[in-house]
C-alpha cells in the first residue's frame, strides 16, 4: 500500500507516539508510508525519515488554514495513496477540504479518534464532526469508550462503519530496563531505601485531576503505616497552582515534582503504585506503560481506563474527584503481597492485549476491510 497519514501536530503527544508506532511497523512491512502534519514543531520528524518514512509540512497558520488543505490536496495527487488516514480533529478537518470535489472513496479516508475532546469548542462542532465523517470510509477509536462517543454523535453512521483499536506500547522497553537506573532515579526524588513510592505521569492540566491525587496522599499520609512519597513526573500550566496545594497541605516535604520525562521505563520501575486521577481520560497510556513495568494501578473509573484495568485484578478503581477513595486505595496497597498479585497481572495483560503488533495487525486488517 501507499498510505498517508495526516496528523495535527508531530509533537511528544500520546497521538503522535501512537502514529510514529503505527508508521514504522507499516514501513517495515514493505509500504510506502507518507506523514503530513499542520502545525507546531516536527519532534518525530528526523527518526521517521531515518526509517524512510517522507515527512511533509503543511506549514498550517492555524488549524483551519485552508491553504494547508490545498497543500495537502497537491501531495495527494502526486502520491496517489492507496488510503488516507487523518489523526486528531484539525487534521480531519483539513483531510476533508482537501478532499472536495473527489469521488467519495477514491481514495479512502480512515478516521483514527485519539480523544473525548468536541470536534471543535464552536457552535454547529457536532454537524462539521458528521460532515467530514461523510467522506470517510471508517473511523477508529483509540478505545471503546471513544468508539462509543463516535457512535452517539453520529459520527460512525456517517462514516459507515467504526471500530475500536486499542493504543499501544513496546513492552521489550519496559522489560529492561536498568536497576541502577531506577536505584538512582528514587535517590533523585528523595526517596530512601524501602520508602513506599506513589508515583504519575501527567501533563499539568485541570482535567488529570493531580489536585485530587495530592488531596488523597495527604488523607493517606494521615493513616500510613508506611515511609511515603508523591512523585509528579510531567510539566504544565498547573504546576504551581499543585506546588502551592502540597505546601497548603503540609506535605510539601513528601512530594516531588520531578518534571517532563522521556525515560518512562526507568519512571514506571521506579515506583510502587503507579495513580492516574483523571476526570475524563479517552484511554490512559501511561495505565498501560505502568502495566508493562509491573506496577499495580490506582485509576478512576473514567473514560477508557475500566477498559485498561480490572478492578482488584490489575489494579484498583475509584471514582472521579473522591481523594478519600485514593486513600484508602494507597492504604490497601500497602500490602506487598497485593502489589506483586496486582502488578503481574497487569503485566500479563499489557504483553497479551498492548503490543503494538496487535495494534499494527488489527488497523491493517480494517484498512483492508474498507478498501473491499
Amino acid at each position: 500500500m501507499r498510505i498517508l497519514h495526516v496528523i495535527t501536530t508531530l509533537s511528544r503527544g500520546g497521538a503522535e507516539n501512537q502514529l510514529v508506532g503505527l508508521a514504522s511497523l507499516q514501513r517495515a512491512a514493505g509500504h510506502e508510508v507518507k506523514i503530513a502534519y499542520m502545525v507546531l514543531e516536527g519532534y518525530w520528524r528526523d527518526p521517521l525519515e531515518a526509517l524512510g518514512i517522507e515527512v511533509v509540512d503543511l506549514r498550517a497558520g492555524f488549524k483551519a488554514d485552508p491553504a494547508a488543505a490545498w497543500r495537502l490536496r497537491r501531495l495527494i495527487r502526486s502520491f496517489s495513496p492507496t488510503i488516507i488516514n487523518a489523526h486528531m480533529q484539525p487534521a480531519e478537518l483539513c483531510a476533508r477540504l482537501a478532499l472536495l470535489g473527489t469521488a467519495a472513496g477514491s481514495p479512502p479516508l480512515i478516521i483514527t479518534r485519539h480523544n473525548l475532546n468536541p470536534f471543535w469548542r464552536l457552535p454547529g462542532e457536532g454537524a462539521v464532526g458528521r460532515w467530514v465523517a461523510r467522506r470517510a470510509d471508517g473511523i477508529i477509536g483509540v478505545s471503546d469508550a471513544v468508539k462509543s462517543l463516535c457512535d452517539r454523535n453520529g459520527c460512525s453512521a456517517a462514516a459507515g462503519r467504526a471500530t475500536s483499536v486499542h493504543n499501544a506500547i513496546d513492552a521489550t522497553e519496559y522489560a529492561a530496563v536498568d536497576g541502577a537506573a531506577v536505584a538512582a532515579a528514587r535517590k533523585d526524588w528523595g526517596a530512601e531505601p524501602g520508602d513506599y513510592v506513589v508515583g504519575t505521569a501527567a501533563r499539568l492540566l485541570p482535567l488529570k485531576g493531580i489536585d485530587v491525587l495530592i488531596r488523597g496522599f495527604a488523607e493517606y499520609l494521615s493513616l500510613a503505616r508506611l515511609q511515603a512519597r508523591l512523585v509528579i513526573a510531567g510539566a504544565g500550566p498547573q504546576e504551581s497552582e499543585l506546588k502551592a496545594l502540597a505546601s497548603a497541605q503540609g506535605i510539601e516535604e513528601r512530594v516531588t515534582f520531578a518534571g517532563f520525562r522521556e525515560d518512562m521505563p526507568t519512571v514506571m520501575a521506579s515506583f510502587d503504585v503507579f495513580a492516574l486521577t483523571s476526570h475524563r481520560e479517552p484511554f490512559g497510556m501511561v495505565v498501560v506503560e505502568a502495566m508493562a513495568a509491573g506496577r499495580p494501578v490506582v485509576a478512576t473509573n473514567a473514560g477508557g481506563i475500566p477498559e485498561l484495568v480490572n478492578d482488584g485484578i490489575t489494579g484498583i478503581l475509584v471514582p472521579p474527584r473522591r481523594p478519600g477513595d485514593v486513600a484508602k486505595a494507597l492504604l490497601r496497597l500497602e500490602d506487598p503481597s497485593l502489589r506483586e498479585r496486582l502488578g503481574a497481572a497487569g503485566l500479563a495483560k499489557a504483553r497479551d492485549e498492548y503490543g503494538r503488533e496487535i495494534m499494527f495487525r488489527r488497523t491493517m486488517e480494517f484498512y483492508a476491510a474498507c478498501l473491499s
